[in-house]
Parts: C-alpha cells; structure tokens; sequence
C-alpha cells in the first residue's frame, strides 16, 4: 500500500483543500468511534459529494458495516424504496 509510506501525502482533494492520508484515516476512525453499528449492520449515506462521504463510507467499513450509498440528489420516493429495500440499521 503505497499511502503507507507517506502518511502526508494528499488522499483528497475539496474545494481547493487538500486532505493528506493522516487526515483521512483520522476522521474515518472519528467516525467509526461515532456509530453504534454491529458487523453486517447495513448503514445508508445520503449525502452530497464531499469529505464527510469518504469518512463515513470507510468509517462504516472499518466498523464492519454494510455500506448503502444513496445519491443525495434521488427523489423521495427513490430514497424510500432504497431504504426500505436495503433495511439499514
């Protein structure tokens, strides 16, 4: 894994800000610490594209959970089957 080699180097890039790797794993592991999820809980995001996505996507992952992306830009009739046919905790 090559980010392990230089925990500074950027991971991403939003609205001109760089955030290194150190900066990622930070967060998503702030986040894992944040939600009461057991392995295999099915966990929806809605949300538009930014940081706070990856976090909880891979904040989600390093809990265990099942991760149900929904684009934030769905009607709410489409989010509502998604949810109701996904089952997230």
């Amino acid at each position: 894994m090559e980010f392990l080699k230089d925990f500074g180097k950027t991971a991403l890039i939003y609205s001109g800000n760089e955030i290194s790797y150190a900066e990622l794993l930070e967060n998503v592991s702030s986040f894992a610490n944040l939600i009461d999820i057991t392995p295999n809980d099915r966990v929806a995001i809605v949300m538009e594209n930014r940081p706070e996505w990856v976090y909880a996507f891979y904040g989600t992952w390093k809990k265990g959970g099942i991760v149900v992306p929904v684009d934030f830009m769905s009607t709410p009739q489409e989010i509502r089957y998604i949810l109701q046919d996904a089952e997230p905790r």
